[in-house]
């Protein structure tokens, strides 16, 4: 029987080590199981823990991101060289999963996200807003915490992660 994550690595200590990112670079973590259950998470912003975690709409288009690198990895694609794929989610903003493969077995995937690299489109997320109930004012509030990093902030965070 393969291995699950949270048998082979101490979730509390990943956790910790999660925050201590987030505390130094602001970038929000989450590591979620190919089944889609959160295992840690660091940073997460209002824009996705009070919105699109919450509305049925989002949430759905959440998970489908979520399992976007299990369904790559399933698809039979080979990785990158880099080690991880890049991609807009279904909600609007930039997410980048690395899959946590232990002795062959795809085990979990570590997602770097949300942010943005560039200010976001508010004239997108109004629509959105809109689309989906929310308090539009309240919604565009939460849209501004999320971080806006340079590229290369990013993929030295990733080239880090990659060598561990």
């Amino acid at each position: 029987m393969k291995p699950r994550f949270r048998d082979l690595i101490d979730i509390d200590t990943l956790q910790v080590l999660s925050e201590t990112l987030w505390a130094a670079a602001d970038i929000p973590i989450g590591i979620l199981d190919p089944e889609g259950e959160v295992l840690v998470a660091t940073g997460w912003k209002e824009i996705c823990t009070d919105f699109h975690r919450v509305h049925p709409e989002t949430e759905a288009r959440c998970r489908q991101s979520d399992r976007y690198i299990l369904d790559f990895l399933k698809s039979g694609k080979k990785l990158p060289e880099c080690g991880y794929i890049e991609y807009c989610c279904k909600n609007g903003m930039i997410d980048i999963g690395m899959p946590l493969i232990i002795h062959g077995d795809y085990l979990a995937t570590i997602f770097f996200g949300q942010f943005f690299y560039d200010p976001p489109d508010e004239k997108f997320f109004r629509e959105q807003a809109r689309s989906c109930g929310f308090d539009e004012e309240a919604y565009l509030a939460a849209l501004r915490q999320v971080p806006v990093f340079p590229k290369e902030k990013i993929e030295s965070v990733l080239k880090h992660h990659k060598n561990l």
